[in-house]
């Protein structure tokens, strides 16, 4: 999940601004999460480890530690060519997304 206090500390921001760049994050990691999975099934294994390697790093720019795991994984999987792996990993980041999602109050047009 998200640290908020942490993150409010490190950027300097408020909440609602957080929220927003959250909301930005999940329309992102969606995008990213079906880009991998896209490739990964056409076998194009660059492609998916470029946008496994950028969700990587927005999502620990932000903070996402929980997320940040899952992509480190989801990236190790990729690399490796693991399919199975990469299916859990991608499933686990579906949830950490959803969890990123239910963590904004209020849910605003997401």
């Amino acid at each position: 999940m998200i640290d908020k206090t942490r993150a409010l500390g490190d950027f300097g921001i408020s909440e609602d601004v957080l929220d927003e760049m959250l909301k930005e994050f999940i329309v992102q990691a969606d995008g990213f999460a079906a880009d991998i999975e896209k490739s990964a099934l056409n076998n194009d294994f660059e492609a998916a480890t470029r946008a496994a390697h950028s969700l990587k790093g927005v999502s620990g720019n932000l903070r996402l530690d929980t997320c940040y795991k899952t992509a480190v994984s989801l990236d190790a999987s990729v690399k490796a060519h693991d399919g199975p792996a990469c299916k859990r990993a991608l499933a686990e980041l579906r949830k950490n997304i959803e969890d990123i999602r239910i963590s904004i109050v209020p849910l605003r047009g997401i």
